[in-house]
């Protein structure tokens, strides 16, 4: 695909931390996210979205879905 050394190691640092905090939902139909205590979801999705235009920026020739958005939804659309 040909990322940046910087880009690819902020994804793969990125990915590790979502791998290491996220515990899942509650268990039921709306369970809200569970991560670990003390992790700063704030930093980690400030963290996507430079990807993101890094992404977008390096590989302007493919259409990217960032489906990560749909696991911290409160986060872009007010509710948190």
């Amino acid at each position: 695909m040909g990322l940046s050394e910087e880009l690819g190691d902020r994804l793969y640092r990125w990915s590790r931390l979502w791998r290491e905090n996220f515990l899942g939902r509650e268990d039921r139909p709306d369970g809200k996210l569970r991560w670990r205590p003390g992790f700063n979801i704030r930093e980690w999705i400030d963290e996507g979205l430079w990807i993101e235009k890094a992404l977008i920026s390096e590989l302007p020739e493919y259409d990217i879905d960032f489906l990560w958005r749909h696991w911290v939804p409160g986060y872009f659309s007010g509710d948190n």
